[in-house]
């Protein structure tokens, strides 16, 4: 989890993908490729609860993993 105070959702979401990228380089054994997913979601536009926010990245990640995965997807309640 990545928590972002007071940045705006693109900043955050360039963060989280240049976080994924980075991953996406590192030297893993075998020669294989270490992946990850992200789900980006904002206060107060996808809640405004911590619980809500939350839930609306939760459901980005699981959007991030059925595109395919090794992607960052911003919430669609955003």
């Amino acid at each position: 989890m990545l928590i972002m105070p007071g940045a705006p959702k693109q900043i955050t979401y360039r963060k989280a993908e240049t976080i994924r990228q980075k991953i996406q380089h590192l030297p893993a054994p075998g020669g294989k490729c270490i992946t990850i997913s992200l789900g980006v979601a904002s206060y107060p536009e996808a809640g405004t609860t911590a619980d809500e926010v939350l839930k609306a990245a939760n459901v980005a990640l699981f959007q991030a993993k059925a595109a395919g995965r090794n992607c960052t997807v911003l919430s669609s309640q955003e």
